[in-house]
């Protein structure tokens, strides 16, 4: 059964009554899901307690908190079967969510916040932060464990594991030859980037192109470093004999990398 049939079951609402008197005010009828109108009947301008016959008024005792206090004075077990069958209904939803959330596994909780913070670029930390607790808390008492950073960034290097050797296999299968295209910079934390895309036609004649690596750089931009970063991701992927073109800017680094690159591959 679903969570939602549950809450069919246990929330049964009646309509609201204002079918009274035009001078009593209306805002103080309450609806009828209060558990009070159970115990009255309404008998053209009274309403008449179910248990003792006693009536009373309906312009002094329209609102269900003055009927109440007759209750809890003169029938107190009423009112106490009342909020059992309550408490009841609330096991009810309860139980409703925690079978859900016992479906649930670890594995699912942490694939879904590794897809999460990959794809909105969030931090490995988010998971340990208190509001993130608090979010995950809501309406999951029984939910699995939330992974700390730790586990997160294990994943995250898996899931790049798994994307890299699909970008590995493609280019394999790629009937043509690839080319590359690269540049690099500095970021304002004085650390050096090298940006290398590969781009080629698949079987389909349809134009692909991917990121093969941003990979951080020893030292300074020089062709030597270059030629290296340029080499090990060639090598990672197994493209270098399907390799056609390399395209950069004409910065004078390149020309060393280019050199030092055709030395590299004719050692290997």
């Amino acid at each position: 059964m679903s969570t939602g049939q549950v809450l069919d079951q246990v929330m049964d609402i009646d309509e609201v009554d204002l079918t009274v008197d035009t001078e009593v005010d209306v805002n103080c009828i309450s609806k009828h899901r209060s558990k009070v109108h159970q115990h009255f009947t309404k008998i053209e301008n009274k309403f008449q307690c179910n248990h003792c016959k006693k009536t009373f008024n309906i312009e002094k005792y329209g609102c269900t908190s003055n009927r109440l206090k007759h209750l809890n004075s003169k029938h107190p077990s009423k009112v106490e079967k009342d909020q059992t069958h309550a408490l009841t209904q609330k096991n009810v939803i309860l139980q409703a969510f925690q079978k859900q959330q016992k479906n649930q596994s670890e594995a699912d909780l942490q694939r879904l916040i590794t897809r999460f913070i990959i794809l909105t670029d969030q931090p490995f930390v988010i998971t340990e932060a208190q509001s993130f607790f608090e979010l995950m808390a809501f309406g999951k008492t029984n939910a699995p464990a939330i992974p700390s950073a730790d586990t997160i960034r294990r994943k995250i290097f898996a899931v790049y594991d798994e994307e890299k050797l699909k970008i590995s296999q493609k280019l394999q299968s790629a009937p043509g030859k690839i080319s590359l295209g690269a540049d690099c910079w500095t970021a304002a934390t004085g650390k050096s980037f090298h940006g290398i895309l590969a781009s080629w036609i698949d079987a389909d004649w349809n134009f692909q192109q991917v990121g093969l690596d941003f990979d951080i750089l020893n030292g300074n931009h020089k062709g030597k470093s270059l030629a290296a970063s340029m080499f090990k991701v060639m090598n990672e992927y197994g493209i270098a004999s399907k390799l056609m073109a390399i395209t950069t800017d004409n910065a004078s680094n390149t020309d060393t990398m280019f050199l030092e690159l055709q030395k590299i591959l004719s050692e290997n």
